[in-house]
């Protein structure tokens, strides 16, 4: 199972495990990741996933010893062997200290996780079904605005998964109205890394002291002076010009940006 950084190799592991009949067995989903793993054996942990499943993530830090184990094991009646790691096929193929016979093996199967960068066609459902578990987790009746989902479909989260289940926790436990707004959203994602990968970075070219968040918390300020100009200061309607919920969401946006309102 590969799939970069946050697309949870891990969850689609146990997603296989538990429409199998080896979830029937207790404690039937064994999981070892294999950086852990550098300095030991994996003979005991197959030994005790025996009529189960044992997924093994980070597969690219198994040893010699243990890939001379996996090899001998595969494959096997009496467990359900399944592999993750963050690398791609061709990345895994070029891995000098890995056995060529043991990835011609698992050549034979492999699952390919689509970075959410990829999934345009079906973004918006997952936000909605990862928001409304996290909502029925936590208990809220938070909803989200249809500009503020467009945000969140928009974003490119390179983070993947991980990424979007720990903005949308954000956004329900912190939020302050019964609507989630676009605002809302934007103050969550100026707190989250942003893309290294060069195709993600919608600019020809970048200054090198170029700081996105302050960049934003900047452009944040002219628009609420404009606003403020706009509307005589008041703080009503700027807050709906400007997309807040109400004017005391408002009025600690300033507060946190230093404008006095």
């Amino acid at each position: 199972i590969l799939g970069e950084k946050g697309c949870q190799t891990k969850n689609l592991a146990l997603g296989i495990h538990n429409e199998s009949s080896r979830s029937l067995k207790e404690n039937g989903f064994n999981h070892i990741d294999c950086f852990y793993f550098q300095e030991k054996s994996i003979e005991e942990p197959f030994k005790n996933a025996e009529g189960g499943t044992l997924f093994l993530e980070n597969i690219e830090y198994l040893n010699l010893d243990n890939q001379e184990t996996l090899s001998l094991n595969l494959p096997s009646k009496n467990v359900r062997i399944l592999l993750g790691s963050n690398l791609s096929f061709t990345d895994f193929q070029g891995l000098e200290k890995f056995n060529p016979l043991l990835i011609e093996d698992l050549s034979n199967m492999v699952l390919n996780i689509p970075p959410l960068r990829e999934r345009s066609e079906d973004i918006i459902n997952i936000i909605r079904g990862r928001f409304n578990k996290i909502k029925a987790e936590i208990n809220s009746t938070a909803q989200l605005s249809d500009t503020a989902l467009e945000i969140l479909s928009k974003y490119h989260w390179p983070g993947n998964d991980s990424e979007l289940d720990k903005a949308l926790r954000q956004l329900v436990l912190f939020a302050s109205e019964a609507i989630i707004s676009n605002a809302d959203v934007m103050e969550v994602l100026l707190d989250f890394p942003l893309s290294t990968e060069p195709e993600l970075i919608p600019f020809k070219s970048l200054e090198k002291d170029f700081n996105l968040r302050e960049h934003l918390k900047e452009e944040t300020k002219r628009f609420i002076s404009a606003a403020e100009s706009q509307f005589g200061g008041n703080l009503k309607k700027m807050a709906t010009a400007l997309g807040y919920e109400n004017h005391q969401t408002l009025v600690a946006r300033m507060k946190s940006l230093g404008i006095k309102g």
